[in-house]
């Protein structure tokens, strides 16, 4: 079963859970609440794990398993800080082939996807994220057989702190299974996209994201993000623990309501 829930505020998610575990909700469980904080102390067990609070904090003390003979997916997302104490488990123990016995990268590619929208992603000592693929089937290089490739993708996106930095940390402990990528997305937010020139059908002037902002507002502060966070030794201290880690720079634009774009379109 799926299901699919968006509310303002859950009271009881552990009540719920548990009757989705009754009810054999395994195949997706997405929740996207409105408000507040959330933490879970229970395992949430389900194919594809998705769970957004838009308005508060989010810990995970519980398990959330995606496992299967296929592999899954989990997305957390939280506005605030997004702590992980916890196993995130999206490994599969099949794989799966095609007519040759040639494993199949896309289909054996374990998701886990962490957000922090304007606070942080923590991983406690506990913290464990299983990707891996295979792993009840036998090793080797025969077709059909696990060939002992990482395929699974972690990808934490978090806000940009200064000219150098990210709103992250894993403490030493914390361990990475079966990723073929481990990418931290740092995050800056523009609000200061140039209204248009001539108003629309509406008399208003929507902001427009036009190739000269992009490369003179955006683009630089890209640029020297990326050369300068490498050498953030603090930020490289906090990272260690997930291994080989690829930085990128990433870009949030929202409208900004004013007296000429009351609605903040873009």
């Amino acid at each position: 079963g799926e299901l699919m829930l968006r509310a303002q505020y859950l009271g009881d998610f552990s009540a719920l859970n548990r009757q989705l575990d009754e009810g054999g909700f395994h195949g997706t469980r997405s929740f996207q609440l409105k408000r507040g904080d959330l933490t879970v102390t229970d395992t949430v067990k389900a194919r594809n794990v998705a769970l957004s609070l838009d308005g508060g904090s989010l810990r995970v003390n519980g398990r959330i398993d995606a496992s299967g003979e296929q592999v899954g997916s989990i997305r957390l997302s939280a506005r605030d800080r997004l702590q992980v104490d916890a196993e995130l488990d999206a490994h599969g123990s099949g794989l799966r082939v095609d007519s040759y016995g040639k494993i199949i990268d896309s289909t054996n590619r374990a998701l886990v996807e962490l957000t922090s929208r304007e606070g942080e992603v923590v991983l406690g000592s506990r913290a464990r994220v299983d990707l891996r693929s295979g792993t009840a089937v036998p090793a080797g290089a025969a077709p059909g057989q696990n060939d002992g490739v990482a395929r699974g993708t972690f990808t934490l996106n978090v806000p940009r702190r200064g000219v150098d930095d990210a709103a992250v940390r894993a403490d030493a402990g914390v361990e990475v299974m079966g990723a073929r990528d481990v990418l931290v997305n740092a995050f800056r937010r523009y609000t200061d996209a140039p209204l248009a020139l001539t108003p629309d059908v509406n008399g208003q002037r929507p902001q427009q994201i036009t190739q000269q902002w992009l490369d003179t507002v955006v683009d630089p502060h890209n640029q020297a993000w990326m050369n300068a966070a490498p050498g953030n030794a603090d930020l490289a201290a906090r990272l260690g623990a997930l291994g080989k880690v690829r930085l990128r720079p990433g870009v949030e634009i929202v409208g900004q309501v004013s007296s000429d774009n009351p609605r903040g379109s873009l």
